[in-house]
């Protein structure tokens, strides 16, 4: 009877063990990566011939909310950013632009407000490819003043044109560099054919306003645009963007053509209308006139542009 129990001691233990081998040889659970926000990609972002990355959430990682200054009102939720200005800056406008290089346009109010204001994903959704948006709105920076890729209309034939495959344009007219035959201002802006002021370079005048590595601005598919690429980032593959260590996907701006970006890296919808002009509110002898040296508003409402060579012309919406 005692080598019956031993017997069955012996076994029972051997079952023990057998059964604790087998525990401390099953895998651990995968872990549970909570940080990454929910993104639409394309799959990873190479950043280098080792290294990939994903897109960030805009709102969470690159900084939060983009800080509106002047007349902008920036409201930011999980869906969505959303702008709404009056399309005028608090910095002078015009001054700079060349001899010649005026195109008659005067800067007016717009009515980016309500169901006309920019309205931005909070993700980044990337498109299969790449879009080449060339006459629209292509993004919004901090005051509400809209950012234009780096084309404009010409004359087809003329020298500053710009040969661009697969682009479509009207009859007759070319896509050309506005920056590039002096047509910017000094802040990197000027008014477009519906009064309406926007930038096609570098709003140098805007980033001295804001804090150093602030938010400067949104492409309209939600990608970021900082003054300058964020610490150690590398340059994304596509679209003159950038991908910083913690897989911020983002635009930054540069000295040469496009001066940001000239193609759209994810999906987006059409930017506001502009409120346009009434008529054409160019002065007749625009073309020829010399570079401008002043611009201001008087008490009547009116604007007054001064010329190099002393010329005034003054323009009443």
């Amino acid at each position: 009877m005692s080598a019956n129990r031993s017997s069955l001691s012996v076994a029972l233990a051997l079952a023990m063990l057998l059964v604790a081998a087998a525990c401390s040889s099953e895998p651990e659970p995968a872990a549970t990566d909570v940080g990454t926000p929910d993104v639409t990609t394309a799959g990873d972002l190479a950043t280098s011939a080792n290294e990939s990355a994903t897109p960030a959430d805009v709102t969470e990682v690159s900084g939060g909310c983009m800080i509106g200054v002047d007349s902008a009102i920036v409201t930011c939720d999980e869906d969505q950013i959303l702008v709404e200005s009056n399309g005028l800056p608090s910095h002078e406008m015009m001054v700079g632009i060349a001899a010649g290089a005026w195109n008659g346009q005067w800067p007016d109010a717009q009515d980016f407000n309500g169901s006309n204001a920019f309205v931005i994903p909070a993700t980044i959704d990337l498109a299969d490819d790449p879009a080449l948006t060339v006459m629209n709105v292509a993004g919004v920076t901090a005051n509400g003043i809209p950012f234009f890729f780096p084309h404009a209309p010409g004359r087809a034939g003329s020298d500053d044109c710009i040969e661009l495959p697969d682009v479509w344009v009207r009859d007759g007219e070319c896509l050309r560099d506005p920056v590039a035959v002096g047509e910017m201002d000094d802040c990197g802006g000027h008014t477009g054919r519906g009064d309406d002021y926007h930038y096609h370079a570098e709003p140098t005048c805007l980033i001295d306003q804001l804090e150093d590595g602030a938010i400067v601005g949104y492409m309209l598919d939600g990608v970021p645009i900082y003054a300058e690429p964020l610490p150690g980032s590398v340059e994304y593959e596509g679209c003159s963007g950038w991908i910083s260590p913690d897989g911020v996907l983002h635009h930054a701006f540069q000295d040469t053509y496009p001066y940001l970006t000239d193609c759209m890296l994810g999906e987006f919808a059409e930017g506001p209308r502009t409120q346009g002009a009434d008529v054409y509110t160019g002065g007749l002898d625009a073309p020829r006139l010399g570079e401008i040296t002043g611009f201001g508003e008087g008490e009547d409402g009116c604007h007054t542009m001064t010329f190099a060579d002393g010329n005034q012309l003054t323009h009443c919406h």
